[in-house]
């Protein structure tokens, strides 16, 4: 079992390689530095996409999925907030999207 915790292209590279696998966490808000006070209703420039290194990081990942036949990816959101997943739900590289909410310590 390979963990990443850093978003560069050879750490989720290698956390990868090989595995038939991937668990995926992302999501955001509710902790301390982030947006929370998004007023969306009405608002064309809310912005309720995925943070642009987790979007990275999932491209990656489904390079890897792509180029192992037979490899599975299930995304864990921890959220708090909404989050546009619209992409990803018809995509049949994604075998399982599953929402956590925000669990904080009670989530270990």
């Amino acid at each position: 079992m390979a963990l990443c915790s850093n978003y560069n292209a050879s750490n989720v590279t290698a956390a990868v390689a090989g595995a038939d696998l991937t668990v995926l966490h992302i999501g955001f808000g509710g902790r301390p530095g982030e947006q929370t006070d998004l007023t969306c209703d009405r608002n064309p420039t809310c912005n309720l996409s995925m943070y642009h290194n987790q979007s990275r990081m999932l491209e990656m990942v489904l390079t890897h999925i792509d180029n192992t036949p037979g490899s599975k990816l299930i995304i864990v959101l921890y959220t708090t907030l909404p989050m546009n997943i619209t992409a990803l739900v018809p995509d049949t590289r994604v075998s399982a999207i599953i929402q956590a909410y925000y669990p904080q310590h009670w989530g270990g």
